[in-house]
């Protein structure tokens, strides 16, 4: 009897293994079914990496680009710029002299203006003392 005993806890044991092992085999199936659908996220994921990749370096050319622009628009703006304050600084070295002159010619004026005073306070002077001298020789 106790060889059958033993048999019937071998035969336990051995059944025990089997249903570790169907657990192991779902469960390795079960990995099996998975890997065809990871291997498609796989390459999904490369693919995207891929378009992404090059969306990226169209978008670095663009900034690229862009920055050039942006540098011309910069040394544009500085020339203009320049050209604009060459021209404001011609613009008031022009009024500068437009003053100067007018400045000029009202000192020309004024000294006209004094000069012709002298020659009538003169004319009147010399008038006046010719009165006074023939009046004052004339009468005596």
């Amino acid at each position: 009897m106790t060889t059958e005993n033993e048999v019937q806890i071998k035969v336990a044991k051995l059944e025990e293994k089997i249903i570790g092992h169907e657990n192991r085999i779902e469960v390795l199936e079960e990995n099996a079914n998975v890997l065809p659908r990871l291997t498609t996220l796989m390459e999904f994921m490369t693919e995207n990496q891929r378009a992404q990749q090059k969306q990226v370096s169209q978008q670095h050319e663009t900034l690229v680009k862009i920055n050039e622009n942006l540098d011309r628009l910069n040394k544009g703006l500085d020339d203009v710029t320049n050209r604009v304050d060459i021209i404001e600084e011609e613009r008031l070295n022009d009024k500068l002299k437009e003053i100067q002159e007018e400045k000029s010619q009202m000192v020309a004026k004024e000294q006209e203006r004094k000069g012709n005073i002298m020659k009538i306070v003169t004319g009147v002077l010399t008038s006046v003392i010719a009165t006074a001298l023939i009046l004052y020789f004339g009468l005596k």
